[in-house]
């Protein structure tokens, strides 16, 4: 099982922003009830493994409502990539 190193976790989180045009806070706040996780992410913490499951789930669900959608910039990229048991 391996974690994600910090620099992938940060780009992963950046093109995910990128992707949604999602404010940090609104990801921090609606995949885990912290407002303030990206900043801190960006700032050197390192997630745990639970942490970044359900920031992987969140993401991956958001990703495939985008495809959903019909905008197929992307989505369904890379978000599954920051969980070590990804699906």
């Amino acid at each position: 099982m391996e974690l994600p190193s910090h620099a992938e976790v940060v780009a992963l989180i950046d093109s995910f922003l990128a992707r949604h045009r999602m404010a940090p806070s609104r990801l921090g706040r609606d995949a885990l009830g912290e407002p303030q996780f990206v900043g801190q992410v960006r700032e050197g913490r390192v997630p745990g493994l639970s942490t970044l499951t359900k920031l992987s789930d969140f993401m991956r669900e958001r990703d495939e409502r985008l495809a959903m959608a019909g905008d197929h910039s992307g989505a369904g990229g890379p978000a599954h990539r920051l969980s070590a048991g990804a699906r």
